[in-house]
């Protein structure tokens, strides 16, 4: 069903709506109880929630020039449920606010389109976006005394099933049919945004630390993102 649902963000539905839906299914309904889900997945999975606290004792860690930059990208290749990746949108959001009212919606899109996040959960990732759209939402409230617009909350909404993945770092495999797992790399020039897929493998193996990846899997280029809807997406199994 949530698949169906995301896959319809780029279509005709609203953010309103599909995060309306969203509560209607329950995706957080799941338990955490001491970091947990369950033992079985302890087990199977070796999963286990950091807590909030730790979360942010750890990204404390990350030298404050990196932290401070709007635009700066993060990877978390375990992202569980959201918790850090809640808590680097957050740290984003409010670079974006001392920014100002002027640029607010394309700096809250650039926040947005540098973090990412991958796991073998299908769930933690429904939850992963669930979490990080109604956080945006809340903050724009708050800070705009306005509802996201449409087009803007459709474009987000869609980078967050772009970037937010099912799949497996350690295999750098998609779960949904094992091919190789690819990361968007967002480009803003004003309402136009261009895109490059790089292979999750080409990143890793010896290029990520030391400059741009070299293997380019694909580019497609969105024109005017923030007043019309992307006309093609290529995730989603989200």
């Amino acid at each position: 069903m949530l698949c169906i649902i995301l896959y319809h963000i780029m279509r005709q539905e609203s953010t309103n709506i599909i995060l309306n839906r969203l509560r209607r299914l329950k995706l957080m309904d799941n338990i955490i109880t001491n970091g947990i889900k369950s033992k079985e997945r302890v087990s199977k999975f070796g999963e286990v929630f950091t807590p909030e606290n730790i979360v942010r004792d750890m990204i404390n860690l990350i030298p404050a020039e990196v932290r401070e930059k709007l635009d700066s990208t993060w990877l978390e290749p375990a992202c569980g449920n959201g918790n850090f990746l809640v808590q680097i949108l957050s740290d984003k959001l409010d670079i974006a606010e001392q920014l100002g009212l002027d640029n607010y919606d394309i700096n809250v899109f650039k926040a947005v389109c540098s973090i990412y996040g991958i796991d073998i959960q299908h769930d933690n990732v429904k939850e992963s976006i669930y979490r990080m759209m109604a956080i945006i939402q809340q903050r724009y409230k708050k800070f705009t005394g306005n509802d996201i617009g449409v087009k803007l909350g459709d474009a987000i909404a869609y980078v967050l099933t772009q970037n937010i993945i099912w799949g497996d770092a350690l295999t750098e495999k998609f779960m949904r049919d094992e091919s190789e797992l690819l990361i968007p790399e967002w480009t803003i020039d004003g309402e136009d945004v261009s895109r490059k897929d790089f292979t999750l493998a080409s990143m890793v193996e010896g290029t990520m630390w030391y400059g741009i990846p070299t293997n380019v899997y694909k580019t497609v280029k969105y024109t005017r993102v923030m007043k019309a809807k992307p006309q093609e997406d290529t995730n989603d199994w989200v």
